[in-house]
């Protein structure tokens, strides 16, 4: 059975010790001198062949990356991994290291996109909020697709822009609210959603979407430059630049509102995370 070997962090040890998934976990083995050796384990990948090497890889590498998405909705510490798996028999006496898996092709990506395709498994009923977003990672490619964005910035700054939009983007469009100042300020005082007006109000009233497409101001200065949308601008921003831990923190607080909605109506469970640390650096 393929194992993903997990770095020893609190989060590891605290994860090791929840229920949080019937397709995924993550399990430890101790030594005798009681030293803990953690690895993830899933359904999905631990029994696929050894001809199928890189697609098992690279879906358990995808799980990491989605439940660390989910993590960094409350600034948890994240789970880092070793960078191939390991071969266990079942009595866990023998283990074989398979090859390091690196760079860049296009089953990395397809697995990213949905590492849950190829066998269907029960959802978990739980009230932790890590188990209830990952039933919706599963259930809902939109709610996949965000919190996949959300750790692809967090992992490279590059992406904070481009991929924020993208998450507001995705939002407003899940409930059908219109990313227009003018259109939004009509219909957002009628809207059942006090807990995330002022996440909307900060993405649609506020300057993100013209700092986001700006390369540079008037006077030629760059704005957002090598970070924005676009490529190319003709457009010009002289207003204060963003402060992006602010745009982060309401980034995320935009989708654990958004999440407490979808969760409701799915499973039927209220969460009300909000998230208030600033541990991160961004500094275009």
């Amino acid at each position: 059975m393929w194992h993903l070997g997990l770095s020893d962090n609190n989060i590891t040890y605290s994860l090791a010790r929840q229920n949080f998934s019937k397709d995924i976990q993550i399990m430890y083995l101790t030594d005798y001198s009681e030293h803990e050796t953690y690895y993830l384990i899933s359904p999905h990948f631990s029994d696929l062949p050894e001809e199928e090497y890189e697609k098992a890889y690279y879906k358990a590498l995808s799980f990491v990356r989605l439940i660390n998405g989910c993590l960094l909705l409350k600034g948890d510490n994240l789970l880092k991994v070793d960078n191939c798996l390991t071969d266990f028999d079942d009595s866990y006496n023998s283990l074989t290291r398979g090859k390091e898996v690196s760079g860049r092709n296009l089953i990395e990506y397809a697995q990213f996109v949905n590492p849950f395709e190829n066998i269907k498994i029960e959802d978990l009923k739980s009230d932790l909020y890590l188990a209830n977003c990952l039933t919706m990672v599963k259930n809902d490619e939109k709610v996949r697709r965000v919190i996949g964005l959300l750790y692809l910035y967090h992992r490279d700054n590059l992406y904070l822009l481009v991929n924020a939009y993208k998450v507001y983007e995705i939002i407003c469009a899940d409930l059908g609210i219109p990313r227009e100042k003018r259109s939004y300020k009509k219909i957002c005082n009628g809207l059942a959603i006090p807990d995330m007006l002022p996440y909307l109000d900060y993405f649609i009233l506020g300057n993100f979407t013209h700092y986001a497409n700006t390369i540079t101001s008037s006077d030629g200065t760059e704005v957002s430059g090598l970070f924005s949308r676009h490529g190319q601008s003709k457009n010009v921003y002289d207003e204060n630049p963003l402060d992006l831990n602010e745009l982060d923190l309401n980034l995320r607080n935009l989708i654990n509102t958004w999440l407490s909605i979808k969760i409701k109506n799915y499973i039927g469970v209220v969460h009300k995370e909000k998230y208030e640390k600033r541990t991160d650096s961004f500094d275009i």
